[in-house]
């Protein structure tokens, strides 16, 4: 079983998580209400963006902290965890870009395809640990 400690502070990150998205949402609607409106190319990319977070989040990362309760399979929950917070973070940092220089859709879409990307193919293992892997 994973350790109790591990396991308190992944719960409490998730709390934590979902009242950060909370709020990064309910801001983002009324600044997109007050002042930008919903037409917005970049504000329906980010939009969206959220709620593929929220996607991985509740998909990869549940079944990842589930398999450490249950012990099944430690070390691939560890990784699986990793990604999953290596895409959202970089996923994240796309948002933060789309609302700083405020592109048009192409280009928006651009910008987070290769955010997804870059998240995606940091979270591969190394050759180094494949063969760490292998030899286990």
């Amino acid at each position: 079983m994973g350790s109790r400690s591990t396991l308190q502070g992944l719960g409490l990150s998730r709390r934590l998580g979902s009242l950060s998205f909370a709020l990064l949402l309910l801001s983002g609607i009324y600044l997109t209400q007050t002042v930008w409106g919903w037409e917005t190319a970049w504000i329906s990319v980010s939009m969206s963006s959220l709620f593929v977070i929220v996607a991985v989040g509740a998909t990869v990362s549940r079944r990842a902290v589930g398999r450490l309760r249950g012990a099944h399979d430690v070390t691939g929950a560890y990784d699986a965890l990793i990604r999953s917070f290596l895409l959202r973070a970089v996923l994240l940092l796309g948002i933060v870009f789309l609302m700083t220089v405020k592109p048009p859709l192409k280009e928006s879409l651009a910008v987070m395809g290769a955010a997804a990307g870059a998240g995606f193919l940091m979270g591969l293992p190394s050759s180094g640990r494949r063969r760490e892997i292998r030899a286990a």
